[in-house]
């Protein structure tokens, strides 16, 4: 790469957790809390499930 391009696996760039509901989907998540946009309409439980960190 060169030196004026970020890296895009550092963890400044990488993309935030998305709820569950919006990963199923595959659909970009706003992470608003409690609910985010996607789920709001649907009343759905709006969750962020973590997932385990790559060793």
């Amino acid at each position: 790469m060169t030196e004026g391009s970020p890296d895009p696996t550092s963890p400044d760039n990488r993309a935030k957790q998305a709820c569950d509901f919006c990963r199923s989907r595959k659909i970009k998540c706003d992470r608003v809390r409690p609910m985010c946009s996607s789920c709001r309409p649907r009343n759905r439980n709006c969750v962020y499930t973590p997932t385990p960190a790559k060793q």
